[in-house]
Parts: structure tokens; C-alpha cells; sequence
């Protein structure tokens, strides 16, 4: 009698303890689910260019090598140059990359309209050479794109973006309209040419904002980042581009080497993180509570192994034992499941800021973990009951 007091009382705490980690195990599979649905829904997000085989690094020209005056051609000499390297069918140059976070921004003023009427209008501003559209495939919605013709010495012109568009001119054609761009000279006015596509300047998960673009042939920047369209490996063309630029800089001045697939897997960087963190510690989490309902699933069999000898002496066909059994683990289950549930609404709610397109209450989520949680319950509990129910009912006799 002592003895089977001593056995029920070890056996409530191996079945506490097991509704215990499927409780844990449903909580960090629930934030590992809605941190891989951000993740996804992060990864889906068209950042407005293609970055596929772009080479990007930054170059700068010491002071007192080219003069201010000069700088303009010494662009478009720098462009040919990167343009004769074999290998790259692109060669541009921009002040700042895309999805950085760190890019310019200004005030932008409509001269034929009230100031009342549009406010400050805020505008990211963005130096490029006319091929930096075509080198990233951007795509341009009307007008036209920046040309050789638009020089220092022609009327100064500017590319706005999609959101720029609807922003500012919601019911009218942007083409031809006057603006003051408080950045390179361009407050005392530019003509609107062309409307492009929207691109993400800052975080992969920021909405795109109304940006600007001025010609690095119409104004100075000594913020250059060398853009380069490559028909190979991006990386293979790093020495021949360093070769090539030694004209402007002989002590090897290029740094901030990467390619752009390469900067768009670092603005999904924590993301990624935090999904296979949370993911590994959800895995390790399950195979823990598999383990413990087989435990306790073996551990009982062993214990009523006589009890079921008994069962089916008396006629109990083998599917009754083999449902019995699999009734208790899958009973332990639910009810880890139901305390881990509630666990999971109140503890997902500290990853709000960290989701995407999600929300801690995702129905999707919860029933597929659900799923996985019920069904790696039922192996668990079906391989001790399978044992069990082909117990041999003399022996088990024999053994009592």
C-alpha cells in the first residue's frame, strides 16, 4: 500500500511537470510562429529596386584633389571609368544606399501655391547620375529621367517619387511643376521632369517616403557610393573597379564593400535573428514535452502492466487499452495546451513592436501550433500505448 501511495504521488509530479513544459513549449512556439510570419511577410516587401548582382562601396576623393568647379566632370569620369571595367553593364553613383536609414532630408516649397495651403512639405533628398535608375531597375511612371542634357549650366531639374506624387500633387500631373528644394542650390527652384518608382531608403519595414532626386551633374555632394550593375559575381569585380580608381585616389580610398543582396539581408538581420532564436528555443521547448508525455505514457504502462494483464484476461480487446492509455497522454496534453494558450495571448504582446504584418492574436498561428502540439501529444502517447496493448495477458499475471 505504501508503495503504490509513493508510486501515484511520483506519478502526479511527472504529470505536473509535463503539463508544465507543454504549457512553455505552446507559449514559445506561439512567438516563434508569429515571429516566422513576420518574418515571411517581411522578406515578401518589394523594396522598389532589384538588387540582384549590384555591387555598392563608397569612395571618397581627398581634399585639394579635384577642384570644386571641377567636380561635375570628374563624375562623369569617374562613371566611364567604373563603365570600361569588364563585367558591368551599370555604372552609377548616389550619395546614400537604399534601406540604410541614414539618408538626407529637407524642406520642400511649392512657389505656386499659398504656403497655408501645403505646410512644410518634408522630403527625403537623394544625389544620383542618370544611370543609377537603370542600374538598381528602378522604373520611371511618367515623364522622363535625368539626361546628359541636364548639366550645371542648364535649368536645374528634379525626379520625384511615386509617394511624392500622390502626396503632394493627389489630383493633378506632377510634370512641369515648379518646386524649392532647400538642399544643393536648388531653393531658388527646379522643374519636375519625371516621377519614379518608390524606393526604401529607410528600414525594410518602413513605408516609403516622398523623396527627391538631384543630378550629381547639376549639384555637388562629397557623398559618393559607387553603384555597379555587374553581369557575374559582383565581388569578382572589387580589385579591377580598386585598379580603375586610382586616378582619383591613389591611396585606395574605396570602403564599405557589399553587395545590395547583401545590405538587404542586413535590414532583415533582426528579424531573421529573433525568428531562429525564438525557433530554437520553441523546437527544444517541443521535443522536451514529447519526451515527457512518453515518459510518463512508459512510465505508467510499466507501473499498471499487471492491471492491464488483468483487463484482458477479462476480455478487454486490445484497441480498448491501446485508447486508454493514449486518452491519458492526449488528456495531459489539453490540458498544457489550455494553460499554455493563455500564457501565450499575454506573453506575445511584448512582441508587438517586433511583428510585421501580424498580431499577437493571429488566428493562423495559434491553430498550427495547436496542430503540432496535439499531434507530437499523440506519438507520444500512441507508441507506449501500442505497447501496451499488445501486453501478453499470462505473463503480465506471472510477473504481479
Amino acid at each position: 500500500g505504501s508503495a503504490g501511495r509513493g508510486s501515484a504521488r511520483l506519478g502526479r509530479s511527472r504529470r505536473t511537470l509535463v503539463v508544465a513544459e507543454v504549457a512553455l513549449a505552446l507559449v514559445l512556439l506561439v512567438g516563434s510562429g508569429l515571429m516566422i510570419r513576420s518574418l515571411a511577410n517581411t522578406l515578401a516587401i518589394d523594396p522598389g529596386f532589384n538588387g540582384a548582382r549590384v555591387l555598392t562601396m563608397k569612395l571618397t576623393i581627398p581634399p585639394g584633389t579635384v577642384a570644386h568647379d571641377s567636380m561635375p566632370a570628374a563624375y562623369r569620369l569617374i562613371r566611364e571609368q567604373l563603365a570600361a571595367v569588364p563585367g558591368v553593364q551599370q555604372a552609377a553613383l548616389a550619395d546614400c544606399p537604399p534601406l540604410s536609414g541614414g539618408c538626407n532630408g529637407t524642406l520642400m516649397m511649392f512657389p505656386d501655391r499659398p504656403a497655408s495651403a501645403t505646410g512644410n512639405a518634408v522630403v527625403g533628398v537623394h544625389w544620383v547620375t542618370p544611370s543609377w535608375f537603370a542600374a538598381l531597375q528602378i522604373p520611371l511612371r511618367r515623364g522622363r529621367m535625368f539626361n546628359d542634357g541636364d548639366r550645371a549650366d542648364a535649368p536645374k531639374v528634379v525626379l520625384i517619387s511615386e509617394a511624392a506624387a500622390t502626396k503632394y500633387w493627389p489630383r493633378e500631373d506632377p510634370i512641369g511643376k515648379q518646386v524649392k528644394v532647400f538642399q544643393g542650390g536648388f531653393h531658388t527652384g527646379a522643374t519636375v521632369i519625371g516621377v519614379v518608382g518608390d524606393v526604401r531608403f529607410g528600414t525594410i519595414e518602413t513605408p516609403p517616403v516622398p523623396d527627391v532626386y538631384i543630378s550629381y551633374d547639376q549639384a555637388y555632394t562629397p557623398r559618393i557610393m559607387i553603384f555597379l550593375r555587374t553581369a557575374g559575381d559582383p565581388l569578382a569585380l572589387v580589385g579591377p573597379v580598386r585598379r580603375g580608381l586610382r586616378e582619383f585616389a591613389p591611396q585606395d580610398p574605396v570602403f564599405d564593400i557589399a553587395t545590395m543582396t547583401e545590405r538587404v539581408g542586413t535590414a532583415s538581420g533582426q528579424a531573421r535573428f529573433s525568428a531562429t532564436l525564438l525557433t530554437l528555443f520553441a523546437a527544444m521547448a517541443l521535443a522536451l514535452a514529447t519526451l515527457g508525455i512518453y515518459g510518463v505514457m512508459s512510465f505508467g504502462v510499466a507501473q499498471r502492466t499487471r492491471e492491464i494483464g488483468i483487463r484482458m484476461a477479462l476480455g478487454a480487446e486490445r484497441g480498448v487499452v491501446l485508447k486508454m492509455v493514449v486518452r491519458e497522454g492526449v488528456w495531459l496534453a489539453a490540458l498544457g495546451s489550455a494553460i499554455g494558450m493563455a500564457g501565450a495571448v499575454a506573453a506575445t504582446r511584448i512582441l508587438r513592436t517586433l511583428l510585421f504584418g501580424v498580431t499577437p492574436e493571429d488566428t493562423v498561428t495559434y491553430v498550427a501550433v495547436l496542430l503540432v502540439v496535439s499531434a507530437s501529444a499523440l506519438l507520444a502517447s500512441w507508441l507506449p500505448a501500442r505497447r501496451a496493448a499488445r501486453v501478453d495477458p499470462s505473463e503480465a499475471l506471472r510477473r504481479g
